[in-house]
């Protein structure tokens, strides 16, 4: 009794307790322990923790486990897109923002665009928890290109928009990520 109170007031490393971790590949049964100890370093997407009184979640299995800050970047990017992409079914005043220079923002267009950022956000989220696959990596960094080559040809070619708050936000992101995940592209796919 007294070995399970000790092991009890040391945070994660708790007796019987189950862990199952969720991950995009399947549901993994991860084993039952006696001893007081897990191996966290494996969760990908994020990690229940059933004890025998009550569930809890564990929001350290959310973050990618890749070394690096780029893998927790896309991750904060891909959701704030999600955010972004819901956005832009219920109001058009931050699609209008974006493109300041037109009076062609419709209702249609900002879905549209919406279903767009959305697609880019899955691609980026996946990106985030397997950026050592190769092919992962390159569609993750030809979303952004082409974001990049989206916002700069409706700033310069169609003048959609004006270099002002609402496209200084998808022109610095973009960039940033272009130069950073070119210049890591070694590191990250020799992983």
């Amino acid at each position: 009794m007294e070995e399970s109170k000790s092991s009890e007031s040391s945070g994660f490393n708790l007796i019987r307790w189950e862990r199952l971790a969720l991950m995009f590949e399947g549901l993994s049964l991860l084993k039952r322990s006696s001893e007081a100890s897990y191996d966290w370093s494996d969760c990908r997407i994020y990690s229940i923790i059933i004890s025998d009184n009550s569930p809890m979640i564990s929001l350290v299995g959310l973050i990618p486990q890749t070394p690096g800050i780029l893998p927790k970047w896309l991750l904060f990017i891909s959701l704030v897109s999600i955010l972004n992409s819901f956005q832009t079914y219920t109001n058009l005043s931050l699609t209008k923002k974006v493109y300041s220079n037109t009076n062609e923002v419709t209702p249609l267009s900002a879905r549209t665009f919406g279903t767009w950022t959305l697609i880019s956000s899955v691609i980026r989220f996946y990106a985030a928890y397997y950026l050592t696959n190769p092919q992962i990596y390159q569609i993750t960094l030809a979303s952004y290109i082409i974001a990049f080559l989206h916002f700069g040809s409706e700033w310069v070619w169609f003048k959609t928009t004006k270099l002002d708050s609402g496209l200084y936000g998808p022109l610095i992101v973009s960039t940033l990520t272009i130069t950073w995940m070119i210049s890591q592209y070694d590191y990250y796919v020799k992983i």
